[in-house]
Order: C-alpha cells, then sequence, then structure tokens
C-alpha cells in the first residue's frame, strides 16, 4: 500500500511540475552595456537574484562562426548575478547553471535536499537535482543551426527570421548530443509539441518579437540519496524582426 501511495503522490508531483512549463524560472542573457548579464526570472523581462556560483558555464560565439577564445570572455562575479564582457562581436550566446538540489513535498517545492527536508519534518514526495542550460541567438550566423555542445540543446533546422508569421520553425532536440525522442517542447505562451523519433519538433511562430522555447528531461538516479532523478530544462530564446 505504502509503494502504490508514493508512486501516486510521484506522478501527481510530475505532472503538476509539468503542466505549467512556462511558469518558474527561466535562464537566458541580457545584452547591456557592459557585456551581457546571465538572467534568472520570467523572460524577457523579470529578473530576479541568484547566487553567481551557480553558473558553471559561459560561450560566446561570433557570426563569422567561430567559438571566441575564452581569453576574450571576462566573468565578473557581482552580488547577485555574474556578467560577462565580450572583446568582439557576438552571434549567440550560451550558459548554464546548476541550481542544487530540490523537493517536491506534500506543502510544494523546497529549495533544499532531501536530507533537510525530512530534518525540517517535510514529507518528501520526489527529490531532484536541477540543472538548466540556454542558447540566446543575437543576430544571424551559423551557429543559430550548429549545436554548440551542450549536455542538453534546442538546435533550430532554419533561420527563425525566415519563417513566415504563422509558420512552422522545425528543431531538433539533443541530449548527449543525440536526438531525443518524445520531449515536449514548449513555447513561451505555453504551447507543446513533441518531438518525433528523431527528435525533431515543429513549432508555429506567432509572429514578430520575442520567442522562448524550452524542455525538460528528467533522468532517473540511483546512486544518490538526495535525488530521485536529475532535472535538465533547456532553453531557445530569440526575436523575429
Amino acid at each position: 500500500m505504502r509503494f502504490v501511495i508514493r508512486r501516486f503522490l510521484l506522478t501527481m508531483a510530475a505532472a503538476a511540475w509539468m503542466a505549467a512549463p512556462v511558469h518558474g524560472h527561466h535562464l537566458w542573457a541580457v545584452k547591456t552595456d557592459g557585456g551581457y548579464v546571465v538572467a534568472r526570472g520570467v523572460a524577457p523581462e523579470e529578473l530576479h537574484p541568484y547566487d553567481p556560483g551557480r553558473v558553471t558555464q559561459f560561450w560566446a560565439f561570433s557570426p563569422d562562426g567561430r567559438k571566441i577564445s575564452p581569453d576574450n570572455v571576462a566573468r565578473i562575479d557581482e552580488q547577485k548575478q555574474v556578467r560577462f564582457a565580450v572583446s568582439e562581436p557576438v552571434s549567440l550566446v550560451a550558459v548554464s547553471c546548476d541550481w542544487g538540489y530540490r523537493v517536491n513535498t506534500t506543502r510544494g517545492k523546497k529549495l533544499m535536499s532531501r536530507e533537510k527536508a525530512e530534518e525540517a519534518g517535510l514529507r518528501v514526495v520526489s527529490a531532484f537535482f536541477s540543472t538548466q542550460y540556454a542558447k540566446v541567438w543575437l543576430q544571424d550566423g551559423p551557429w543559430v543551426n550548429t549545436p554548440v555542445g551542450m549536455k542538453f540543446e534546442i538546435v533550430p533546422l532554419e533561420n527563425p527570421q525566415e519563417v513566415p508569421s504563422g509558420g512552422e520553425l522545425s528543431v531538433r532536440l539533443l541530449f548527449d548530443g543525440r536526438p531525443t525522442k518524445e520531449i515536449s517542447v514548449f513555447s513561451e505562451k505555453g504551447e507543446e509539441w513533441k518531438t518525433d523519433r528523431e527528435g525533431v519538433g515543429r513549432i508555429k511562430l506567432a509572429g514578430k518579437g520575442f520567442h522562448l522555447l524550452m524542455a525538460r528531461h528528467q533522468v532517473p538516479v540511483r546512486d544518490d540519496p538526495n535525488k530521485d532523478y536529475h532535472l535538465y530544462t533547456t532553453f531557445f530564446i530569440f526575436e523575429v524582426e
């Protein structure tokens, strides 16, 4: 009976987590006079503070197809955010963050490990570790259609600027460099498309302006008592002129 109840709670927690994918925290980057600020919050304008140590990697790519040398990228850890200064033109930036342990409890999601939650007297339904990746396309260049090597990545198969309003943008979802099937890709409006056996999903673009695509992938974990799974989230952010 306990197993049946736990399985039911895990199912309900997963359903609730996936039911509102555009809510919660997004990850992206904002171009500023001083470079690029790694942003966490609700894209495109609601920025929330975070621990700069959570930002694990940052890549910048040039309009002529080069990955910009780390020697030309300076990291500035500020009090509640991270900024990167890049000394040459940029076509696309990518970033990864480890947000750490979380638990789903009968009192909602908490930002703590299973051990800490149980010490606090909470009933843990499931425990996980959260990692996010994001790519922000800033100007035309070959990197819009090229994988940059993130563990979990959305790769457009055509130039979003060339998709007519109301048309479909084809994207491929990669995990560990391999196409990932039957994963939902969501737009900023909460619309959902599933990838096929080739990892391809077709997303309808609702016109000009800001666009955000996102996907989540849960990988079961058996060797860590503080997590039942590792939750990977990936974003692709761009504007259609």
